[in-house]
């Protein structure tokens, strides 16, 4: 139902509509490839550089460079050489920056994780997916001091979450611009890759030894104080053996089925593990194993028509590292070889590009819209309307609006199309290439809210509205 009403209200639109430009194109694959092939890789400050992909081609489309001193640049943005613990690429939750972090160490300087913080700043840089600007103006002093930085994640750019290893805070928070951070979790000491999935932080452990070999949660949402406690996710070893794996990034592709990489070079447990949720605990299906000693590190993924299309990267011993692509059709699923590294390169993090979601401030009340999906032909988009107060409703729109509630500050923004009464709805894309460039409107409505003081457009029903959501669909 919901599908075929999205095919009619989309065919006016369609006369006019084409999808905008942007600096990284929705669909594709950014790779955070580190060295130079005119430079020794070593244990030394190495450039960086982010490598976007065509998914349906398989070929290289541009190649983005990360400012340092050769490019005159201050913050120096660079990462060890010979670490292929460092490298985590996210995507904020909003779809507008690619997030990576490194050190603030001139070109070819000594091992830059070794140097105090102080002296050698921890820098997180942000990539305007929509511009391809780039910013590094968060450059900490007393983060991962003389210790390995590894990741951020965030959800719009202005504040972020990171992971590392260090006794004085494995999961720290900062705010954009920012030269401090805070301690907000210690143990584990020694932290994988960080990411967000529907307003949670995450991250893996993955230490010999830890008591936590798999995702876990950190704290309750977003935390930014304190004292949060890193949870393994249920169903996760708690040995802390590399018999259990090794992991490092992972991709929700929906609430209940989770891929991890896994680093663990133990034969026929290593390669990308499929987990998915039953009961309130995880269980890990298969593992997609690529060769007997192939080391995963970077992995993101999109399910197209109901199929998980993944990207990963593989390490096996000698820091060769090449990128993959798989098609998840089950256990005995075969991963292609998409490119093998240039020497004096190594591939790290991955992430397919989403289209960005925009907000329209429109939301009076206490509850709040979140939206999950990439705005792909093909693909799913989730919408979640969180705190509700009274009865939710959800409104999938075409056309803005732009009417105000009387005696308080709702708005209406987008007109009436599929109007769902529920908490909760999923809206499948179809593969058809007219809807592409369809910009696609989401709006909460909270009925019978009655903390609200809006005069309704019935009388006699409080109501309030959240902030409004618009994505492209590419």
């Amino acid at each position: 139902m919901i599908r075929s009403t999205l095919l009619s209200l989309t065919a006016a639109a369609l006369l006019t509509s084409t999808a905008a430009a942007q600096f990284f194109t929705p669909g594709n694959l950014v790779v955070l490839r580190v060295g130079d092939p005119t430079i020794t890789l070593g244990s030394h400050a190495a450039p960086l550089f982010l490598d976007e992909w065509n998914t349906t081609t398989n070929t290289l489309v541009q190649s983005l460079q990360i400012p340092n001193s050769s490019t005159n640049a201050a913050p120096s943005v660079t990462q060890r050489g010979f670490s292929s613990s460092e490298g985590c690429l996210t995507m904020s939750a909003d779809g507008r920056y690619l997030v990576l972090v490194g050190y603030d160490r001139t070109l070819g300087a000594t091992d830059p994780s070794s140097e105090p913080a102080i002296s050698t700043n921890r820098v997180i840089t942000t990539v305007d997916t929509l511009t391809g600007i780039i910013d590094t103006t968060t450059a900490l002093t007393d983060a991962y001091d003389s210790s390995t930085f590894r990741g951020a994640a965030s959800v719009d750019g202005s504040s972020f979450w990171m992971s590392g290893n260090s006794g004085t805070g494995s999961i720290r928070y900062a705010t954009l611009g920012a030269t401090t951070s805070i301690d907000i979790s210690g143990s584990p000491t020694n932290m994988r890759w960080i990411d967000i999935h529907k307003s949670q932080v995450y991250a893996t452990s993955a230490s010999t030894g830890a008591l936590a070999q798999g995702v876990m949660e950190i704290g309750t949402g977003l935390p930014t104080t304190p004292g949060q406690t890193a949870t393994i996710l249920p169903g996760f070893p708690i040995a802390g053996v590399f018999p259990d794996g090794a992991p490092y990034d992972f991709w929700f592709a929906n609430d209940s089925t989770l891929y991890v990489a896994d680093s663990a070079f133990t034969g026929s447990n290593c390669g990308v593990q499929k987990w998915t949720l039953a009961a309130g605990t995880w269980t890990r299906q298969y593992t997609i194993v690529i060769g007997a000693t192939e080391c995963i590190r970077g992995l993101s993924g999109v399910v197209r028509n109901g199929v998980p299309e993944i990207w990963f990267t593989a390490e096996p011993s000698g820091f060769v590292t090449s990128l993959y692509k798989v098609l998840d059709t089950g256990a005995n699923s075969v991963a292609q070889l998409i490119s093998t590294e240039t020497p004096e390169t190594d591939y790290r993090g991955v992430r397919v590009i989403r289209s960005v979601v925009a907000t329209s401030p429109a939301g009076c009340g206490q509850s709040s819209l979140m939206l999950t999906g990439s705005g792909l032909t093909g693909t799913d988009i989730e919408i979640d309307m969180v705190n509700a107060q009274g009865f939710p409703f959800i409104n999938f729109s075409l056309a803005p609006l732009g009417l105000p509630l009387a005696n308080c500050s709702c708005t209406i923004v987008f007109d009436l199309g599929v109007l769902i009464g529920a908490a909760s709805s999923t809206l499948p894309l179809p593969s058809n290439p007219a809807i592409i460039g369809t910009t696609l409107n989401v709006q909460g409505f909270d009925l019978f809210d009655t903390t609200s003081t809006c005069i309704s457009l019935v009388p006699g029903i409080p109501m309030s509205t959240t902030d409004g959501l618009s994505i492209l669909i590419y």
